[in-house]
């Protein structure tokens, strides 16, 4: 019951369209398009763990809807919630004020670096070869026994470590501009009500923040 959580909410129609760019990136979702994605989440009712943690783009935006899970079992007092704008503009200040929310020295101050930009893969075989369960890379860690001697730890340090030297410096452009014009308002229409909601709960404006319009 004293656990603390740590939220930063984006746009739901930008987190969307990025994750979808990102897993188009690592060759995990095969729609051509970003309106084929969403349409397919649609159609299909995703059982799977992973499934869910990846091609429900639609349903992980309706953020008022899983808060209102977690205000059932924690107090709000438990919660640091901001948005990605918020964050962006001043991440000294909004760090300050995570720091004192969870009761540790407040001058100390970070170094801030960019990670896991959704930009271009330098090699898309090599890309390919990290994302996918693929004959070939089943193959290779069997011949190398990587198994048997490498631990979870050292895999994950290591596939990371390729995935940043494999990724161009020029991240993917992943604002709601990006999408139709018309799929965008669809969007707006959609999580407009969600919206209003989660800014009650924690007491923003998000409507105006992310210029959603209900038409």
């Amino acid at each position: 019951k004293d656990a603390k959580f740590i939220l930063v909410l984006r746009n739901p129609i930008d987190r969307a369209f990025s994750s979808y760019k990102y897993f188009k990136k690592n060759q995990e979702e095969a729609s051509a398009t970003f309106y084929e994605a969403i349409n397919k989440e649609e159609k299909h009712n995703y059982k799977a763990h992973e499934d869910l943690g990846r091609f429900t783009y639609i349903e992980h935006g309706f953020y008022a809807k899983q808060l209102k899970e977690f205000y059932k079992y924690f107090p709000q007092k438990n919660f640091f919630i901001i948005t990605f704008e918020e964050l962006i503009k001043d991440k000294r200040t909004v760090t300050k004020e995570l720091f004192s929310f969870l009761g540790i020295d407040e001058s100390f101050m970070p170094k801030f670096n960019k990670l896991n930009a959704t930009g271009e893969p330098k090699s898309k075989r090599l890309n390919k070869l990290l994302y996918t369960d693929s004959s070939l890379k089943k193959a290779i860690k069997k011949l190398l026994f990587i198994d048997k001697w490498m631990s979870l730890e050292t895999k994950t340090k290591i596939g990371y470590f390729i995935r940043q030297n494999n990724t161009s410096n020029k991240a993917t452009n992943t604002s709601s501009k990006n999408i139709d014009e018309q799929l965008r308002k669809e969007l707006e229409n959609l999580f407009y009500e969600d919206v209003e909601e989660l800014g009650k709960l924690i007491d923003k404006d998000l409507l105006t923040t992310w210029k959603y319009r209900n038409e």
